[in-house]
């Protein structure tokens, strides 16, 4: 009986601890894909490590007591668990199942084959274990006598002699010898359940390890083959040295080291500067290069009457003169790339430079003059001017563009986001230099701008930049901001807008949602699954696949800040426009039944993660995504939020939110072209 308790309180202890661990542990590795048992069992030999640190103190501190060793582990769980706790208490990590084609009959066959030669592997090995036990003779030396040791001796002489002869192999006397010795004692005797279960749990961890991390970075089915090869190796492992049984906890180690390491650095690591949340910086040293992006809280939602001024404004901001000359110059002129962009939500200016501390001081003072002087001449201005007004006719010509700016001058009607970026002809014309400068100065507003930046610069020195950048720059109080709320127009549907064109671009929006909204990635992935994957997507078969309308037809999500679109985009000949829109709005319907399978959902979520993790390959990249979230003030644990939110939408979630926030009763379908 004493036996039996003892043994189900090993067990019990140990898979609490490795449970805990698999909370914490697994946190930082979000991509490794997982269930939470099968976490829990490949950290099991972890946790046994922990506990065995444990025995070794105890062993010096109480002479192996049993009760002091119980105490002591459940201690440890309660610190892991008070430290899970309190980190990632209002955090819920789900990974998601490894999703294989059920139709697939290949697939099947191969997993059929992993699964037999899993059994077949731990068959073999307990045999083998059985038959020796304790291993060969480097493990009976190291590992085992300090085992012996420290469970016959309660720490009066063992010391010393296992010492001895622990150079002759890695085993390490923390782990390898007390996992054992603890084993026995709370068994109470030397068996050899003790070697053979420490065996077998570390042999299958390691394969599951392996297993599951070649399914994680390969991802792709070709990875069961390869698994399929690794079990076979195994199988001729056994049979040539089957008793090194002590390399089997080191190749634990180095494998479970080797893929943390790699997760380690998936994804850039986001901080705030000097712990100021108006500024990120993400460190890459791999080029000597820094890119620089200063966000302005104003997009041309903010123009009210004068549509298109925020635009003008912030292209003008780079045309200023510095001793007679443009600051884009004395940007070229070090080899800086200097650019401007203006949206509906926000603006911004860019800058790509080579970092030495010349260069560093020399851009924070260029735009620092920006930011403080307004050096701009009437010259300047006027030649500006012009330039907008000739993209705007250029725009109004492009059929593309065309059906864009009509279909959200309809849609979002009462909206600052209604008009285009560039504004109208008649709105820029009334613009003067004097209004430009007004509004130069409401726009340049310390309070209201968030810098990012990615490259080759620390944060000490970041902060420096920063500091020169901004110095005197003006700190008002925001000014209060219209709030945008989306007013449905009430006339025709459909728009049709006469165009001589040889193809008809038809342009649909319906309401969506926003980027902060709690729906968001269950959306993403409705939308991935309707029209936003290519090839595999709803209205690509529907549209192009079987009935030829078009080459190309897509959807995409369109979160402003304030208001979310879903829209879909497609070109077709004059003559099938009438029959394209009908089949759309049948295609619209069936994404509003929201009858998705569980298939669908897990390619669609697998895609977009895939897609992902291609934002963050180039410098420049990181700089978009860093500003974005920047702007919205999620930059906290992003990657890890952005990863769950996709691995944690199910048909349930994704039915109930295309009920709640994608509303069909207000779609608007535009038509630019030949009627």
């Amino acid at each position: 009986m004493f036996f039996l308790l003892n043994l189900i309180l090993f067990i019990f202890l140990t898979f609490s601890l490795a449970y805990i661990l698999n909370k914490i542990v697994f946190i930082y590795i979000p991509s490794f894909q997982q269930n939470s048992v099968l976490n829990t069992f490949i950290l099991i030999p972890l946790s046994l490590y922990f506990s065995s640190v444990l025995y070794f103190f105890n062993l010096i501190l109480f002479k192996n007591s049993i009760v002091s060793l119980i105490f002591l582990e459940i201690s440890l769980i309660l610190i892991f668990y008070l430290i899970f706790a309190y980190k990632f208490k209002n955090k819920k990590v789900i990974y998601e199942k490894i999703v294989n084609n059920k139709n697939d009959k290949f697939n099947k066959i191969l997993n059929f084959f992993f699964y037999f030669l899993f059994v077949l592997i731990i068959f073999i090995f307990l045999i083998k274990s059985f038959r020796s036990p304790h291993g060969e003779i480097d493990a009976a030396l190291v590992w085992n006598r300090a085992a012996r040791f420290m469970f016959r001796d309660s720490g009066e002489y063992w010391l010393n002699n296992f010492l001895l002869e622990s150079n002759f192999h890695a085993g390490h006397p923390f782990y390898l010898g007390a996992t054992i010795a603890r084993i026995w004692t709370y068994l109470n005797i030397e068996t050899k359940i003790a070697p053979i279960s420490f065996h077998l749990i570390h042999y299958i961890s390691t394969i599951l390890l392996l297993f599951y991390s070649l399914k994680f970075f390969l991802k792709k089915n070709i990875n069961v083959v390869i698994s399929c090869i690794f079990l076979c190796s195994s199988v001729l492992f056994l049979q040539l040295s089957v008793n090194q049984y002590a390399d089997i906890p080191i190749s634990y180690f180095i494998l479970f080291s080797f893929i943390c390491d790699l997760e380690a650095f998936s994804f850039p690591k986001i901080h705030p500067i000097k712990s100021n949340n108006n500024y990120l910086l993400v460190e890459e040293h791999a080029l000597p290069i820094i890119d620089l992006r200063i966000n302005f809280n104003y997009g041309s939602k903010n123009d009210l009457n004068n549509k298109g001024i925020t635009n003008l404004a912030i292209n003008l901001l780079g045309e200023q003169l510095l001793n007679g000359e443009k600051i884009v110059n004395h940007f070229e002129k070090i080899g800086a790339q200097y650019s401007s962009t203006v949206t509906k939500d926000t603006s911004y200016v860019s800058i790509r430079f080579i970092n030495n501390p010349s260069n560093v001081n020399h851009i924070a003072n260029l735009l620092n003059y920006m930011f403080t002087k307004y050096s701009i001449t009437t010259k300047i201005f006027s030649h500006a001017k012009e330039l907008v007004l000739s993209s705007i006719k250029a725009r109004n010509l492009n059929p593309a563009s065309l059906i864009s700016m009509k279909s959200e001058e309809k849609f979002l009607v009462d909206t600052g986001y209604a008009h285009p970026v560039m504004g109208y002809k008649e709105t820029i014309e009334l613009l003067d230099l004097e209004k430009i400068i007004l509004h130069i100065q409401k726009i340049i507003n310390k309070n209201d701008i968030k810098i990012s930046i990615v490259g080759d610069i620390d944060e000490n020195k970041s902060a420096f930049m920063i500091s020169k950048i901004l110095n005197k720059v003006s700190n008002n109080p925001t000014p209060k901001k219209k709030n945008n709320i989306l007013n449905y127009y009430s006339d025709s549907k459909i728009n049709y807008i006469n165009f001589d064109s040889v193809q008809t671009h038809i342009s649909i929006i319906i309401p969506s949602v926003t980027r902060l909204n709690k729906n968001y990635f269950n959306i993403l992935v409705a939308n991935y699954i309707f029209g936003g994957s290519g090839f595999g997507s709803m209205l690509m078969s529907e549209i192009r696949e079987k009935k030829g309308l078009a080459y190309s037809v897509h959807s995409y999500l369109m979160p402003y800040n304030e208001i979310g679109l879903m829209k879909i985009g497609m070109q077709t000949q004059n003559k099938n426009t009438k029959k394209a829109i009908m089949i759309l709005k049948k295609q619209i319907m069936k994404l509003k039944e929201a009858k998705f399978s569980d298939e669908q959902i897990n390619e669609a979520k697998i895609g977009l993660l895939r897609s992902f993790e291609l934002r963050f390959d180039t410098n420049k990249k990181i700089l978009g995504t860093l500003s974005a979230i920047n702007e919205l003030g999620i930059f906290d644990n992003y990657f890890i939020n952005y990863e769950n939110g996709i691995k944690t939408v199910t048909s349930k979630s994704l039915s109930s939110a295309i009920k709640s926030e994608i509303n069909f009763d207000n779609i608007l379908i535009t038509a630019v072209g030949t009627n």
